[in-house]
């Protein structure tokens, strides 16, 4: 399994409060941390978006569509 370096994540969530940002923040690290999969290539930056942040879901639930998200870009290599 490739080694993977996140030097910069940056998230952009319009209606989160901003309390709630570090926690996700480290949320969503800590599961790229736990993610089994291998990039298909290396990038500079990737960029993803996830479908709106539906009221009542949970940070837990938005980390998670996120860290999906990310994997999916890198799998594609796109």
């Amino acid at each position: 399994m490739a080694e993977i370096e996140i030097d910069r994540l940056s998230l952009k969530v319009p209606g989160l409060p901003a309390e709630h940002g570090h926690r996700l923040a480290e949320m969503v690290a800590a599961g790229l941390a736990r993610a089994r999969f291998a990039p298909t290539r290396s990038a500079d930056q990737v960029s993803v978006a996830v479908p709106a942040w539906p009221a009542g879901a949970s940070l837990e639930e938005l980390a998670a569509s996120i860290v999906d998200a990310l994997r999916r870009q890198m799998a594609q290599g796109g």
